[in-house]
């Protein structure tokens, strides 16, 4: 049997060989011992990728066309790139922050703005010719209709249950999904909120200091795409925007939700 210590010694040993390959051989000729070891270890798809096409800096329109996908990628399940052409998302339960890196600030808006765009754009699609979302839409219009019926309904409880408190007096269609559905908030399946975390679309909503940012100089886009779980962080941005993302970041990223 492996103890956990042999397992050591042997990652030790090998990390020594290592070492001395990288230090006698370049690592980019191919024709040298570490050359052939990395070539074996690589992956296949990148390998058959050739030297012309491998470490080569994609387009700006090649990797901003990539970045949806990227992002399905690490937040999804397999068939998420192949239902993507048709505008839908499937979510894995457990998702990690996802924080995309670049050292352009202009760049980095352009990023966030193009996801956010994206989404917008697949989601009306999706909207348009959903049955479940027509039948969601149907419902949600009779519950309107029916507001003073509750109300009524609800007056009659409260004076039949003087010795209760407020909270459990309330009528049960007040718990429905009814009563917290929001057409203008994002749909799950095209936002970053709500995945694997209790945090909901409800909880942001409430977080959200409107009040204190309406005045200050934060574009429009930015707070729509805060509202879809998607956040730009540089020293040009607002300072209460930046402060809340930052505040929203440590609590998000304890509670494994998509940044």
């Amino acid at each position: 049997m492996l103890r956990q210590r042999d397992v050591f010694q042997y990652e030790a040993r090998l990390k020594a060989i290592v070492i001395d390959l990288m230090q006698l051989f370049d690592p980019r000729d191919p024709t040298t011992p570490l050359g052939q070891v990395i070539r074996v270890l690589q992956d296949g798809n990148i390998r058959d990728l050739g030297d012309q096409v491998d470490n080569v800096m994609p387009s700006p329109t090649a990797f901003k066309n990539d970045l949806l996908v990227l992002l399905a990628d690490l937040h999804a399940t397999g068939d998420l790139v192949r239902d993507f052409s048709f505008g839908t998302f499937r979510f894995l339960h457990s998702l990690k922050p996802a924080i995309l890196f670049n050292f352009d600030r202009t760049n980095c808006e352009l990023m966030a703005r193009h996801i956010l765009e994206s989404l917008e754009q697949k989601e009306e699609e999706w909207r348009s010719r959903s049955v479940e979302w027509t039948r969601k839409m149907k419902q949600w219009d009779v519950w309107k209709s029916q507001a003073k019926v509750r109300e009524r309904v609800s007056e009659r409880q409260q004076k039949q249950k003087r010795r209760l408190d407020n909270e459990d007096s309330r009528d049960s269609s007040d718990l429905s999904w009814e009563s917290s559905f929001d057409p203008n908030h994002p749909s799950l399946q095209f936002s970053f909120v709500g995945h694997g975390t209790s945090y909901s679309i409800s909880d942001l909503e409430a977080d959200t200091p409107t009040k204190e940012l309406s005045w200050s100089n934060v574009p429009p886009w930015a707070m729509k795409a805060l509202r879809r779980g998607i956040a730009v962080h540089h020293a040009g941005m607002n300072k209460h925007y930046r402060t809340l993302v930052e505040r929203w970041a440590n609590r998000f990223i304890q509670s494994s939700w998509s940044l």
